[in-house]
C-alpha cells in the first residue's frame, strides 16, 4: 500500500486552513456553534499550520499576508512574523562601544564591532541539533530572536540574529547596513563612501591552514579572519589587532618539547601517546571558547592535515558529532573523539568549561540509557543502541 498517497499536499492544507479562514470571518455565531467553531480553534490550526509549513516553497504568498493579519489580530506571537529589531541591551552596547568611540575611520569603527561582538556573543549549540529545520518550533524561536534580548549572558545566537544585531551597531554610528542573504544563512552589507563591504561572523571559511572555520571561532582564538571583507579592507593592526594563525601559535608552543611530553598519556604506544598530547593542546585553546565553536574547532583541526596533525595520526583520529540534551530539555551538539589504540580506542568528550575529558566506553551507554544523548553519532567500538 502506498502511504504517501495518504499525506495532505502543501496546498491541500493551506485550503484547509484558509477554509477555516473563511468560516471564521463569515459564517453567523449559530454557524459557528452549531460546528463547535471558535477563534480558539482557529489560532490553534494556524498556529499549527504556520510553524511548521511557512518555509514550503510552494506556499502562496497571499496565504502568507493573510497568516501576518491573523498573527497580529490575535497577538499569537509567532516567530516568523516578530519584529525582531527592537534595541539592544544597553550593557552589551557599553561592552563592545568601549574601544570603539575614539577611532575616527568609519571602517575602523565597523570593523572593531564586528570583532568586539564575536568576543562576547557564540553561536547557539542548540541549532545545529535541530538541522537549521525552521519548520520546528524550538528552531524558530532559536532563530528568531529579538535583538534586545541578547545580552552578555543571554548571548547565543543564529545567523539571523547576529546580523540584525551587527546591523543595529551599524546603523547608531552613522553606517547604512543592511541584513542580506538567500534562504536561512544571513549576513550584513554595509556601506561606506560608496564602497560596499560584506560582515558574514556565523559563516565558515576555509584559510590558507586548510582550517575551515568561522570568524566567531577564529576572533577567540587570536587568529586572522575572513568574513569582514571588501575593497580597501584595513589591516586588523590598525585598530590594535594582533592576529596570529592557529598553526603559529601551536608551532611556537611545541618548540618547547617538554611541553608536549609533560602532557602525554603512557599508553605504551608513542604515537598514541604524541595524538593525545597535541588533542589536550588544541582542548586548552578551545577552553574558553562556547560549547558549538568548541565543536567546530576541534572537528576542523582532526579532520584536515595541518601541520599540527600528520596524515598518519588523522588515520587514527575519528571525530563523531552527537547530540546531547541539556537541563532544560533541549538537544544540543557535542563532540566525540576517538583515538583507535591497536584492537581498542581511547575515547575524549568535549565537556565544557573542562575541554576534552577522558571517558570510557560505557559512559556513552550510560548517556544513552538516561535519554541524556539522543544518538550516538556512530562512535567507532561502540555502534548502534536500541533505543
Amino acid at each position: 500500500m502506498d502511504v504517501t498517497a495518504e499525506i495532505p499536499s502543501i496546498n491541500l492544507l493551506e485550503k484547509i486552513v484558509m477554509d477555516d479562514i473563511y468560516f471564521f470571518e463569515f459564517s453567523n455565531n449559530k454557524e459557528k456553534e452549531i460546528y463547535g467553531f471558535s477563534v480558539e480553534v482557529l489560532k490553534k490550526h494556524l498556529k499549527e499550520f504556520i510553524m511548521h509549513h511557512l518555509n514550503h516553497p510552494s506556499l502562496n504568498p497571499k496565504f502568507i499576508e493573510r497568516a501576518k493579519y491573523y498573527n497580529d489580530k490575535f497577538n499569537m506571537d509567532i516567530p516568523k512574523f516578530r519584529n525582531n529589531n527592537n534595541g539592544l541591551d544597553s550593557e552589551l552596547v557599553s561592552v563592545v562601544m568601549q574601544n570603539v568611540e575614539g577611532l575616527n575611520n568609519p571602517l575602523a569603527k565597523a570593523r572593531a564591532i564586528y570583532l568586539n561582538l564575536a568576543k562576547v556573543l557564540c553561536y547557539d549549540e542548540h541549532a545545529p541539533a535541530y538541522n537549521q529545520n525552521l519548520d520546528n518550533p524550538t528552531m524558530q524561536d532559536i532563530y528568531f530572536k529579538n535583538t534586545s534580548d541578547i545580552t552578555l549572558k543571554n548571548n547565543r545566537v543564529t545567523c539571523n540574529t547576529w546580523a540584525l544585531v551587527y546591523t543595529e551597531f551599524l546603523k547608531n554610528i552613522g553606517i547604512d547596513a543592511k541584513v542580506v542573504g538567500n534562504g536561512k544563512h544571513k549576513k550584513v552589507e554595509f556601506e561606506i563612501e560608496n564602497t560596499i563591504y560584506t560582515a558574514d561572523a556565523t559563516n565558515s571559511f576555509l584559510d590558507k591552514d586548510n582550517i575551515y572555520l568561522n570568524d566567531f571561532t577564529r576572533i577567540k582564538l587570536n587568529s586572522p579572519t575572513y568574513g569582514f571583507s571588501g575593497k580597501d579592507k584595513l589591516d586588523d593592526h590598525q585598530i590594535g589587532f594582533n592576529p596570529s594563525s592557529i598553526v603559529e601559535q601551536y608551532e611556537e608552543f611545541s618548540k618547547n618539547h617538554y611541553a608536549l611530553s609533560a602532557m602525554r598519556l603512557t599508553t605504551g604506544n608513542p604515537e598514541i601517546d604524541m595524538i593525545v598530547s597535541k588533542l589536550d593542546y588544541l582542548s586548552t585553546l578551545a577552553y574558553h571558547l562556547p560549547q558549538i565553536e568548541a565543536v567546530g574547532y576541534l572537528n576542523q583541526m582532526v579532520r584536515s592535515e595541518n601541520k599540527i596533525f600528520t596524515a598518519n595520526e588523522i588515520n587514527n583520529i575519528m571525530p563523531r558529532q552527537i547530540r546531547l540534551r541539556d537541563s532544560e530539555g533541549l538537544s544540543y551538539t557535542s563532540l566525540v573523539i576517538a583515538i583507535k589504540n591497536n584492537d581498542e580506542f581511547i575515547y575524549k568528550l568535549l565537556h565544557i568549561p573542562e575541554g576534552l575529558i577522558t571517558v570510557e566506553k560505557e559512559y556513552f551507554e550510560n548517556l544513552l540509557a538516561n535519554g541524556e544523548m539522543l544518538d550516538d553519532g556512530n562512535i567507532p567500538g561502540i555502534g548502534e543502541f536500541n533505543r
